[in-house]
């Protein structure tokens, strides 16, 4: 698992040295957004997670999401937030004692990355993931109120 910050994605994005690429591990499938202890955001992307974090916060084609809005409202304090990134590889070896006898190693990347987020989320109960979160953790009151505002 590679774990950066908020703050170092925001950095690169706004650097004029953007040809140095991105600080997110390639090869990542899944990403956890979160504040310390509190699990805000499990989610995937299968093409790129760099552009997929991007389109959160607005900056690329659509419209902010709960958790872009709520990086944005809880600036300066969320650049310290950390998103955990995981590989598909990592990901077999998270499920693997959960699906036992499933031929896990056989499963597509996207299988292997769609299997995950749903176990991770039902584990963790991120405040913001809607989908596949039976009992989703509340929103601390402090965020709740950032993104009741404007």
């Amino acid at each position: 698992m590679q774990t950066v910050t908020v703050g170092q994605l925001f950095t690169q994005w706004t650097s004029e040295t953007k040809s140095h690429g991105s600080p997110i591990d390639i090869g990542a499938v899944l990403y956890r957004i979160g504040d310390g202890s509190i699990v805000l955001y499990i989610g995937i992307s299968l093409r790129d997670i760099d552009v997929r974090l991007r389109e959160h916060v607005g900056l690329a084609y659509h419209a902010q999401s709960p958790i872009g809005r709520l990086i944005e409202r809880m600036l300066p304090g969320s650049v310290d937030w950390t998103i955990d990134l995981f590989t598909t590889d990592e990901l077999r070896a998270y499920l693997r004692p959960l699906w036992k006898h499933r031929g896990i190693d056989d499963w597509s990347r996207q299988d292997v990355a769609r299997v995950a987020e749903i176990e991770m989320i039902q584990r963790d109960r991120p405040c913001l993931n809607d989908h596949n979160n039976i009992n989703p953790r509340s929103l601390p009151k402090r965020y709740r109120a950032a993104l009741s505002s404007r």
